[in-house]
């Protein structure tokens, strides 16, 4: 059999009906159908756990949503027919596009089912052996549904033209699990794999933290990525903006005060440190911070003590200090806003975040980050992703801004554009021209290969050679006519 879009069905599929295997499938889709309330509820309750505030649907949604998929996946193991099952994961992909539900959601979703419905075969009293073979094939079950679901919804999302919407499986449930313990810092480049260990690593310990970057790169994030992975109590991460505290006042918001310490302080008032016991404070811009207040805070780290402005005695405190500066650290080491003494302090441990034009293969990865976030908050009209040549000038850009700069960009792209794939003629002006390649005989021998102007004049040779046909330039290329005119999208070559 093949299904109606005439694309072979994996054997995989076939294979979960071999009677040796259909019996145990059985088993598990009785279980469903006749605890459908029972898996639902268990479900829920590590959908939300897992995915907190950033999931996709409210506790009543996913309750309705999941008990239609739930039993329409069991109808469908029950009918005992292969072509069943694919049509019904096939439409039910399609509706999770629709919906514009997050890809990482819907496949870690199927791993949070797969143990509600192991919680509800150990709930029933069956023997060890059929329940063993009815978990081990449930497994399988979960792996096929991956699989398939992958297919559909890629197929739903790029139709005949995909670009990858988050790569590979390996890939999508690892930006899952990593967004949630980063605080929803995302990146699968090797830069960012290196920073995700720094982050780990100082969690473990309260040393100081100085955190370097560009503006926009995510330094809070990482800050707050510190304090989640450390155990500390979640609501005493303290932030504050150095720059934004009135030099008057700076010493009194960091340290508090005692009732008399100036004209108009009535009471006594509790400081950020105080605030940040046994947490985190984050001084963000901490080089904005005046002298007399940096020589405080000096104190403060050596002593793990405050003193409130106007008072006589110390206060101990239990804090962990991170701090940011968008300054480099050679400039930091001159003294550019920053006692030495202070900076050398705050050393405990440096992390370097990198600007988002050093982060190779991670801008793909955020615009559809970016994007999903968009289709949730109804900005405009639900867009589906971006053109092939949308991508490359995107990509081309250097992002001065970093990651404030292209999630700003999103938004208002997805407000502008009304047609569900963001193309060249969305993006700003300054980003709708083609970068100017270097031409082959221009390169001199220093100059570094660019593998798509290599690619493109691959391309117009061989339709020049093949005089335009299109059927005939695929074969001299060695891909796809498919391929060939995702090609030609991309490098804009026209005929």
């Amino acid at each position: 059999m093949r299904p109606p879009n005439g694309r072979s069905r994996p054997t995989i599929l076939e294979l979960l009906y071999r009677q040796d295997w259909y019996e145990p499938l059985l088993t598990i889709a009785e279980v469903i159908a006749s605890s459908v309330d029972a898996v639902v509820r268990h479900w829920s309750e590590g959908y939300r756990t897992f995915f907190g505030e950033d999931a996709f649907f409210t506790p009543e949604v996913f309750d309705v949503w999941h008990r239609n998929e739930v039993l329409g996946l069991s109808k469908a193991i029950l009918r005992g027919d292969p072509e069943s099952l694919w049509s019904w994961m096939r439409d039910w992909a399609r509706q999770l596009f629709d919906a514009g539900v997050p890809y990482d959601e819907i496949i870690f979703s199927i791993h949070l089912f797969e143990e509600a419905c192991c919680a509800a075969c150990n709930g029933r009293e069956l023997a060890p052996t059929v329940k063993a073979d009815a978990l081990r094939h449930l497994d399988r079950l979960s792996h096929v549904r991956i699989m398939l679901l992958t297919q559909a919804y890629h197929s739903e999302a790029y139709g005949e033209g995909p670009t990858a919407l988050v790569g590979t499986l390996a890939k999508l449930q690892q930006h899952a699990m990593g967004r949630d313990r980063f605080c929803g810092i995302i990146g699968k480049s090797m830069v960012m794999q290196t920073i995700f260990e720094q982050l780990s690593m100082v969690a473990r310990s309260r040393t100081t933290v100085l955190l370097q970057g560009e503006s926009g790169t995510g330094k809070e994030l990482a800050a707050r990525a510190i304090h989640r992975l450390s155990g500390d109590v979640e609501d005493r991460f303290v932030p504050i903006n150095c720059a934004a505290l009135p030099p008057e006042l700076m010493e009194s918001e960091l340290f508090g005060h005692v009732r008399g310490a100036f004209s108009g302080a009535n009471s006594d008032r509790m400081g950020l440190f105080e605030a940040a016991d046994n947490g985190t404070l984050y001084l963000d811009e901490i080089t904005e911070l005046s002298s007399a207040a940096q020589a405080k805070l000096l104190r403060v780290l050596q002593e793990q003590a405050v003193r409130p402005v106007g008072a006589l005695k110390e206060r101990p405190i239990s804090v962990r200090v991170i701090a940011s500066s968008n300054e480099s650290p050679a400039r930091l080491r001159s003294g550019a806003g920053l006692r030495r003494d202070l900076y050398y302090r705050l050393q405990g441990f440096v992390v370097t975040l990198p600007p988002l034009r050093e982060r190779s293969g991670d801008l793909p990865l955020l615009l559809d980050h970016f994007l999903v976030q968009a289709n949730k908050e109804g900005l405009g009209t639900v867009k589906q992703g971006w053109t092939p040549a949308a991508l490359d000038r995107l990509e081309a850009h250097d992002w001065p801004g970093n990651i404030r700069e292209l999630q700003m960009m999103v938004r208002r792209l997805c407000m502008q554009s009304s047609t569900p794939h963001i193309s060249v003629a969305d993006l700003p002006e300054e980003l709708q021209q083609p970068p100017s390649p270097v031409q082959p005989q221009e390169r001199g021998a220093n100059t570094p290969l660019d593998l798509k102007d290599l690619e493109r004049l691959a391309i117009v040779r061989a339709l020049g050679a093949a005089r335009g046909n299109k059927s005939q330039a695929s074969k001299l290329l060695g891909i796809s006519r498919r391929q060939l005119y995702v090609k030609l999208e991309r490098y804009e070559i026209q005929l």
